[in-house]
């Protein structure tokens, strides 16, 4: 019989691509994830993995299995909506990821004003930057990640709320302020970089496609992970930014530089999640408050 322990197991499975590890997401051994993805593809009558060593890929079967078995589970997800009438309190425990200025900004404040109505609801927060936050959602770490998005993957499910773009940012009162916008590329070469380090390190920063589009050679030479440590240098130093002016938004404490040509450095704040995971209602709610909020 396919069960609904069997259909999880194997999203699990298709998730992670490996045994062991979505054993340790489902807290079972890893016999038991074995026997039920051998006992669903007997049900079957037909293989549903690549198996290469220890890692399990989905093959044509398997990919049709994972697209119905998700709904199923979402459909059974949904029953209490459908069996109850009064508003349903939510329970249980997530892992959440941001950006530091996004996990304060936002996403705290937005999970707060849903534990109002569902004081059962617990959560971990984890702090770290974007890129980051996408693969550990992507792996089934994470739960769910509110990130700055400047590239895309299919596997992930997102829900745009916010576009933007990266500006070019000195302190309010800094001297290039005074100079004219021919001579600002070259001034800025000349003075100190302030660039933000990634997961990816660096050097992604060091060689952005903006920079050269204008003639830009950074001259970097300092780094920061959350946006207090960049307005902090740019207030202390004489140094330049490269910022999502969703982080500075209404901050006084620095101007944008605008240069003849045109910068293409697009950004936007979206909510990613594992797509291979059934979605759930707290999810769901967080997206709505975060709508308002950003």
């Amino acid at each position: 019989m396919i069960t609904l322990d069997r259909l999880r197991y194997f999203i699990e499975v298709a998730t992670q691509e490996h045994v062991g590890k979505s054993a340790k997401v489902l807290a079972v051994s890893p016999s038991v994830v074995s026997s039920a993805i051998r006992e669903l593809e007997l049900e079957l009558s037909c293989e549903l993995f690549i198996r290469e060593k220890q890692r399990l890929k989905l093959n044509e079967k398997g990919r049709v299995l994972l697209e119905k078995a998700q709904e199923v589970i979402n459909s059974v997800e949904l029953l209490p909506d459908i069996l109850f009438s009064g508003p349903l309190e939510l329970k249980g425990h997530f892992k959440l990821g941001a950006r530091h200025f996004l996990m304060h900004k936002y996403l705290i404040p937005a999970f707060l004003k849903v534990k109002k109505n569902h004081p059962k609801l617990t959560v971990e927060f984890i702090s770290l930057d974007s890129g980051l936050a996408v693969s550990q959602t992507l792996s089934g770490n994470l739960d769910a990640a509110l990130v700055f998005r400047s590239s895309y993957t299919h596997k992930v499910e997102e829900t745009l709320l916010s576009t933007g773009q990266f500006k070019l940012v000195v302190r309010h009162n800094h001297p290039i302020l005074k100079k004219k916008k021919s001579e600002l590329v070259e001034e800025l070469n000349r003075l100190p970089a302030i660039t933000f380090r990634t997961s990816f390190g660096a050097n992604f920063w060091e060689n952005h496609p903006a920079f050269g589009s204008i003639g830009l050679k950074p001259n970097h030479t300092f780094f920061y992970e959350d946006t207090q440590s960049a307005l902090q240098l740019l207030s202390s130093t004489d140094g330049w930014a490269f910022m999502p002016d969703q982080t500075i938004l209404g901050n006084k404490s620095v101007s944008e530089l605008s240069i003849n040509k045109d910068i293409a450095a697009p950004v936007n704040i979206s909510l990613v999640r594992n797509s291979n995971r059934a979605s759930n209602q707290l999810l769901g709610l967080l997206e709505e408050v975060l709508k308002e909020k950003i």
